[in-house]
């Protein structure tokens, strides 16, 4: 993983982390690994296998594409934006509506 930035992979896994309200304690007992290489981990100090990575997308709910890259498709938005939003939680999807709506409405005056 030389060539990735493990910090902003970090700050990733920390997001969707915090977003599902597990602590690093949680996610290191669902995947077998202590706290403290969660930790690492976050703040991109330490590396992973690919074992531990899908294992953190499953209980993260997410995906190592998300995880690794930010984006899937750097060179079209509207797939990014169509991605971001699967990543959503449920209870998301109203406030995300919500703000559709106001542009739309903006772009049809």
């Amino acid at each position: 993983m030389s060539n990735l930035d493990l910090e902003l992979i970090g700050k990733r896994i920390a997001l969707k982390r915090i977003e599902k309200n597990y602590t690093q304690q949680e996610v290191g007992d669902k995947i077998g690994v202590g706290y403290r290489h969660i930790s690492n981990i976050e703040r991109g100090n330490s590396n992973f296998s690919l074992e531990l990575l899908l294992s953190l997308c499953d209980v993260l709910d997410t995906t190592p594409n998300y995880i690794l890259l930010g984006s899937l498709h750097p060179n079209d938005k509207t797939k990014n934006i169509v991605d971001s939003l699967s990543l959503c939680s449920e209870n998301d999807i109203p406030t995300i509506t919500g703000i559709v709506e106001v542009f739309v409405s903006k772009a049809n005056k």
